[in-house]
């Protein structure tokens, strides 16, 4: 008998052999495996694993979050080349809907959580959201804005990578894809990038066409990665969540602090919705340091125990200013517009002892 090893093994190949020519026309047919480009074992077992975590029908698994988001948004918008955009999104997400999308003919949209009944509608095309926002923690209400856009034929995308499937299920809600940077807390671990989409089988179906022509499977070594990051997903969202939430608190009440941004707080504007649409707020927050951009610099430069880089959604936690790293491409007047001021500093918790991180902050708050 073979050896059945519990976690997938990494099938390190790029391609496969046949038996005979009947074996390869029937993988060219997909059934059976062609080439690493087309799919892999390893990266199909990370899959189904996150289609059983969102309630997906299927999901196709990529080299990074923005690689899963753009080839996503080309295959919603070919047949309906209008987006409409959440103005408070990713950075990244945000260039490529207002810089790279319509320079191919796609008409874009913009809206705020506020604003979105006067924008959606009337028109097919795709409507993309992040719940909650990185990283003013903003909160959009899935289910209602489902139903306006499925009645103008439109599909609903939702970045649920600040949430994670456990503290939001999207497609639940009436979304039609659930997207992810697995790079952040489906992995866990900032050792890998990887990106997910989640949805339909009919709509998985078209969109491996897209990611077999345009080269974004994931690698089968973050692949295992990314199962083996999803094994501890639930475990290591709770302790984020309850330490995020605490540490929330408690940063609002220093008067070395001004706003507090994070879902689970009863002043932070969707606090309502959030508690209704969410089971758990996450474990993210931002806070404003009083004094702007040089002032936020020293708090971070300050930090100890927390380092300062660009990702989130690990087992360590990080701290950052988003007007240099995830808004760093978004016009200044429109991230100010946004909210995301230049004192503005974004802390994904991790799993360390609340204690430490308070800490840390108590005592970078203080030097500065």
């Amino acid at each position: 008998m073979p050896p059945r090893p519990l976690p997938p093994p990494i099938v390190a190949t790029s391609n496969f052999r046949f038996a005979d020519t009947a074996e390869l026309e029937r993988a060219l047919r997909r059934d059976g495996h062609m080439y690493s480009r087309w799919d892999n074992p390893t990266v199909e077992a990370a899959e189904a694993r996150v289609s059983a975590l969102t309630g997906a029908e299927a999901t196709l698994c990529f080299g990074s979050g923005m690689a899963a988001i753009s080839t996503a948004l080309l295959a919603g918008l070919a047949e309906r080349p209008r987006l409409y955009c959440q103005a408070q999104v990713y950075g990244g997400t945000y260039e490529l809907a207002a810089e790279l999308l319509p320079r191919w003919g796609v008409e874009v949209a913009w809206f705020e959580p506020e604003t979105w009944p006067d924008v959606v509608r009337g028109e097919a095309g795709v409507v993309f959201i992040e719940t909650p926002t990185n990283p003013t923690l903003r909160c959009v209400d899935v289910a209602a804005l489902a139903e306006a856009a499925h009645a103008c034929g439109a599909l609903l995308f939702v970045d649920n990578t600040f949430a994670t499937p456990i503290n939001q299920r999207p497609l639940a809600l009436g979304a039609d894809v659930e997207l992810h940077s697995a790079t952040k807390y489906l992995g866990g671990h900032h050792d890998l990038l990887a990106g997910t989409v989640s949805g339909s089988r009919a709509f998985v179906e078209r969109l491996w066409r897209h990611r077999k022509l345009l080269g974004g499977i994931l690698d089968p070594f973050p692949a295992f990665l990314l199962h083996r990051g999803l094994e501890t997903l639930e475990v290591r969202v709770a302790r984020q969540n309850a330490t995020a939430l605490a540490l929330a608190a408690w940063l609002e009440a220093q008067p070395s602090v001004g706003r507090v941004f994070h879902p689970g707080l009863p002043s932070h504007p969707d606090h309502a919705l959030a508690a209704r649409q969410m089971t758990g707020f996450g474990g993210m927050l931002a806070f404003e340091v009083p004094g702007g951009r040089d002032a936020a610099v020293r708090v971070v430069d300050a930090l100890e125990a927390i380092p300062l880089a660009a990702s989130l959604g690990g087992t360590g936690s990080l701290a950052c200013m988003p007007v240099n790293t995830s808004h760093v491409g978004v016009p200044e007047a429109e991230r100010r517009r946004l909210g995301v001021g230049d004192g503005l500093v974004r802390l994904s918790v991790g799993v360390e002892p609340l204690e430490a991180l308070r800490d840390d902050l108590a005592r970078a708050l203080a030097q500065a």
